[in-house]
């Protein structure tokens, strides 16, 4: 992706890739809502409960070879447990997102080809070679090869 050929050109195919870019940022940050509320909600809940019956309850069943109920036990598990969930949540956001941006990528590679494909005629008038027209129609050639390996 460093390479000349996928750079933008000129500020209208920079304009269309921070667009791009910018739409699948706000697709992101709304995907990693649902599961940061989710944590959030695991966290509060047993801690609601707990004030109500005064019963402590992790946000999570399980056994332990220790008795859970005693401080500081319980407040380790229970912070273990929560940092757990805050990770794994977070670690399956990231890796659904890194799908979600090689897709933004193809498609910023694919709007600049497009662009550069509509405006060779324009390139073509500034020289007015047939010469230059094959040029920009081969580098679109090459880049569009590029972008399908």
């Amino acid at each position: 992706m460093q390479d000349k050929l996928f750079q933008p050109k000129n500020s209208s195919q920079e304009k269309i890739a921070m667009s791009t870019f910018k739409i699948f940022d706000i697709m992101y940050l709304t995907h990693m809502i649902g599961p940061t509320i989710c944590v959030i909600f695991f966290a509060v809940y047993p801690l609601a409960e707990m004030k109500q019956t005064k019963n402590k309850t992790l946000p999570f069943n399980g056994w332990y070879p220790f008795d859970y109920k005693i401080s500081p036990f319980f407040e380790l598990t229970y912070f273990h447990q929560l940092v757990g969930s805050f990770i794994a949540a977070q670690t399956q956001v990231n890796i659904d997102c890194l799908a979600i941006y090689m897709i933004a990528m193809l498609t910023v590679q694919v709007d600049i080809l497009a662009d550069n494909v509509r405006n060779i005629s324009a390139k073509n008038e500034e020289n007015e070679t047939e010469k230059s027209m094959d040029s920009h129609l081969f580098d679109c050639i090459k880049h569009h090869t590029e972008i399908l390996t």
